[in-house]
């Protein structure tokens, strides 16, 4: 039988199969690095979205201000010079770019038409930045599904082959033996646990495929009907009745839900400081976490969001007062989230070796990534060319509304259709790229392993 507790270091050993790679280590390490870089500039320029929305509604909510007042005293133009510092702190955009010379304006009216300017030009800047996240996710996509994709399959179709032989030989598995997973230590845990048998592993595979499922099926599948509600109001805006179809349009979203995620366990809770609404989690492999129906912190604190107000904002039992802006907010605030499980943590005792596998186990996690892979591809085929057809078309759209005149009604309502595009691309870009790119590294790992494994059989 052999030595007893022979080890196999991933990195360092040579084993039969080593020569067949598509490509090196090396190079699908470098692939995976240009792929998480073009994750990091989604969520910068993501970012960069948010905080100019943020401006572009306290210029909104300054020109309120203004217009009540008629006759201008010292006070009130203090308040108004207050206010406009806040709406520009943590931007680049000095206040006496987009503030009237207020001392001008004592005991009359402010003039708030370069207010609106302003705030309408951060609007169409929203709409640059949305057009440059929507550039660097087809650029990760395609990276993704031309580059690794096509290697990680063939790696894991030649080692099924090569499990196919041993299973047909009388090599016998070394006793004791076990493989060590080095850099790749990640992808074996799961709840902060790090995988050592070939149970847990499998036990693990089949919520990351739960957790997968979810995501590139029934997720995407509200995403799109999501995309085309935004489609169907942008294109029909009438401007003697935008404030009406932005009631209209908020209705319809309230109808189009993220599903729930089979199976997920239920955390329904209230919203509190630094605590954002989560309603359901899934675990997976990476030790990442799936997290549905995620409403952040700042807007369930505000609304003391319960399961109970969560569900009068969906049912749109307050969305007939008129631009209800709690409303919008968990409307297109709610997304799903694919995090690190213990962000701050990190497991108690750093493990690296598992028990070499048996044939049986081989094949079922063989299957398993086959299935992961088929999941990914099916939707890059289906649900993700469909978000970018629509993607184009609410780009069209909306960037036909920033040649309108800039009443109230329209600087509004092209808000609200700029961030609802903002969102679009948010739920577009989480949690379907985090898992894709999961996936990669899961997958690679296992084929690690099962090649390891492989090379102790004699």
């Amino acid at each position: 039988m052999g030595n007893s507790n022979v080890n196999v270091s991933m990195e360092n050993s040579h084993f039969p199969f080593s020569d067949r790679r598509v490509v090196s280590i090396e190079e699908e390490m470098m692939a995976d690095a240009e792929a998480s870089d073009l994750m990091r500039s989604v969520s910068d320029n993501m970012y960069e979205a948010n905080r100019v929305s943020e401006v572009s509604q306290s210029l909104l909510d300054m020109t309120v201000v203004a217009q009540g007042i008629k006759e201008a005293t010292p006070t009130e133009l203090a308040l108004m010079e207050t206010v406009g510092d806040m709406a520009c702190a943590g931007t680049d955009v000095p206040p006496e770019v987009i503030v009237p010379q207020l001392e001008s304006y004592l005991g009359k009216q402010i003039s708030v038409e370069g207010i609106k300017t302003s705030a309408k030009a951060m609007v169409v800047t929203i709409q640059k930045i949305v057009n440059k996240i929507w550039e660097a996710i087809k650029q990760f996509f395609r990276h993704v599904y031309s580059k690794m994709f096509p290697n990680i399959a063939k790696r894991a179709e030649i080692v099924k082959k090569d499990v196919e032989e041993v299973k047909h030989t009388a090599k016998k598995l070394r006793e004791g033996a076990k493989v060590s997973v080095d850099s790749a230590y990640m992808q074996f845990v799961i709840d902060n646990k790090f995988c050592k048998t070939e149970s847990e592993i499998l036990s693990a595979l089949d919520k990351t495929e739960t957790a997968a499922e979810y995501v590139f099926r029934y997720y995407a599948k509200a995403v799109i009907q999501r995309g085309e509600a935004i489609i169907n109001t942008i294109s029909r805006i009438d401007d003697s009745k935008v404030e009406q179809q932005m009631v209209d349009f908020t209705k319809v979203m309230t109808k189009i839900p993220f599903p729930d995620i089979p199976s997920a366990s239920q955390r329904d809770k209230p919203g509190g400081v630094a605590s954002d609404y989560i309603k359901q989690s899934v675990s997976m492999l990476g030790n990442l976490t799936l997290n549905a129906l995620v409403i952040d912190s700042e807007i369930a604190l505000f609304g003391k969001l319960t399961p109970e107000v969560y569900s009068q904002a969906r049912d749109g039992a307050e969305l007939e007062v008129k631009h209800n802006a709690y409303a919008l907010a968990i409307i297109g605030g709610e997304h799903v989230e694919l995090v690190d499980s213990f962000p701050n943590e990190s497991s108690s005792h750093r493990e690296s070796e598992i028990e070499a596998l048996s044939i049986q186990a081989m094949e079922k996690i063989n299957a398993k990534m086959m299935d992961l892979m088929m999941m990914a591809e099916n939707f890059e085929k289906t649900h993700y060319q469909a978000m970018i057809h629509q993607q184009e078309a609410i780009d069209t759209v909306t960037a036909r509304l920033s040649n309108k005149p800039s009443t109230d009604d329209i600087i509004d309502s092209f808000r609200v259709l700029a961030n609802y595009n903002r969102f679009y691309a948010h739920w577009v870009e989480s949690p379907a790229m985090k898992m894709i790119r999961s996936i990669t590294q899961i997958t690679r790992a296992m084929t690690f392993i099962t090649e390891r494994s492989l090379a102790l059989y004699e």
